[in-house]
């Protein structure tokens, strides 16, 4: 089979109206001004070999359907997009059923994007490498393995960040409290405090008691007073008055002595002042619940720093395993059949740049066009027989690079379709009117 397209006719894709190019060789640039839609006509190769998303909206606007035709050696393919689509494959001039399936099965990977690469993210440039090698299938065994445990793994490490923000937070200034001797005889404080109330309570019974004598003694007085107006008027009870006088100024004198004697014993009595008992009793308490407070922070900030470290160490359980997992996933980069070594970091791609120094350079980190040529190198060992390479904008390539790809397309019996804005002096398919059917100029 010829690894070339031959011919190639397009009418109706998106603003191409017709177009057609004959007698095609291995290394072509599709040169023409900015917004000429050179990347057009390179899409629609790609279009006619595997049908894309969205192919009705790749009709030309006013138009009903467009139309592709490539030519290789012994195989034709004509695809019609309209109302529906329509694909015939012809293969040494006989039409070939199952179209479509027949394609996929002889063209897949022929056509290479090294432009695409570069936009894809790390992971994903992985996963195309190895499903173009192949090893898609033992990638996602592995990567069935490695997801779970990364979530669990991620999920984990996101408290872990938490609990450590928990225990960072937490002030341990006064955990050294805990080490001073806080104890206090509150037995003999309580023993003393109430010594302090008997001994007042005393005080309380003779102060009542001075009081009730005051007022036995007020009451008397006024009974005098009551009976000395009764006895002007009351001659014929005289004596029995006066006996009864002689009797009340008998008690009257008694309580009199005995009120004396209280005001003497109360003059004599020595209150004793409580206050300083009940401020250490409640100094005590309040150190108490202090100390109390703060050995439940402390019981708190050891559950909390345990709980740090059991997640740290189940996260740690989990990296060893996914770290195992995905080592074995980097074993499937040093299997893939190219002419350079690579290797995932933390999912980002790696290539050995000098053998003899071992020194690895970061993918991403090379200018662009190193970047492009070895995706080139890689598109040209895939596995497949048809190698055709598209670059479009390939503007910022270097005529010494450029010949290097030139040479290597050659050298591998691939062909490529280059789209540049500049002449490269190479064979040119130079594009300068889509709207009227034109001979494309070589």
């Amino acid at each position: 089979m010829s690894q070339t397209i031959k011919y190639v006719h397009i009418k109706n894709f998106k603003w191409i109206k017709e177009v057609e190019a004959n007698n095609l060789s291995r290394f072509v640039a599709v040169f023409g001004k900015n917004w000429a839609w050179k990347t057009s006509f390179i899409e629609a190769i790609k279009s006619a070999i595997k049908l894309e998303k969205w192919w009705n909206a790749k009709v030309r606007i006013w138009e009903e359907k467009w139309e592709i035709e490539v030519h290789f050696d012994d195989f034709v393919i004509k695809r019609i997009i309209w109302s529906k689509w329509d694909l015939k494959v012809e293969h040494n001039g006989e039409l070939v059923s199952q179209p479509q399936s027949r394609l996929d099965s002889v063209f897949l990977w022929t056509i290479g994007d090294p432009n695409k690469f570069l936009n894809l993210h790390n992971k994903e440039k992985l996963k195309y490498l190895l499903e173009t090698q192949g090893m898609k299938l033992d990638y996602d065994v592995l990567e069935e393995k490695r997801s779970p445990l990364f979530e669990t793994r991620k999920n984990i490490h996101r408290t872990y960040l938490a609990k450590k923000e928990e225990v960072d937070k937490t002030d341990t200034s006064s955990f050294d409290e805990l080490t001073n001797d806080w104890s206090v005889d509150i037995a003999d404080l309580q023993n003393k405090l109430e010594n302090i109330q008997e001994h007042n309570s005393k005080y309380y019974e003779l102060t009542s008691r001075l009081e009730k004598g005051e007022n036995v003694v007020n009451n008397i007085h006024t009974e005098i007073k009551q009976i000395e107006w009764s006895i002007e008027t009351l001659e014929r009870q005289l004596v029995e008055q006066r006996e009864k006088l002689l009797v009340k100024t008998t008690d009257h004198a008694r309580a009199n002595n005995l009120k004396i004697s209280i005001e003497e014993e109360i003059q004599s009595f020595d209150k004793q002042d409580p206050a300083e008992i009940l401020e250490q009793i409640n100094q005590y308490n309040q150190s108490q619940q202090w100390i109390s407070d703060i050995r439940a922070n402390k019981s708190l900030y050891d559950r909390q720093i345990a709980d740090r470290d059991r997640l740290d160490g189940a996260r740690r359980d989990y990296d060893d395993q996914i770290t195992v997992i995905e080592e074995a996933q980097n074993k499937l980069v040093e299997w893939i059949n190219i002419w350079y070594d690579l290797k995932l970091v933390e999912w980002n791609m790696f290539v050995l740049v000098d053998k003899k120094s071992e020194n690895w350079i970061a993918l991403d980190e090379l200018n662009k066009a190193l970047q492009l040529e070895i995706w080139v190198d890689i598109c040209l060992n895939w596995p497949n027989k048809v190698k055709i390479i598209t670059i479009e904008d390939a503007n910022a390539l270097d005529p010494s690079t450029l010949e290097r790809l030139k040479d290597k397309i050659e050298k591998y019996d691939a062909q490529c379709f280059l789209e540049t804005v500049y002449s490269t002096g190479y064979e040119e398919i130079t594009i300068t009117d889509w709207i009227s059917k034109e001979p494309l100029s070589k």
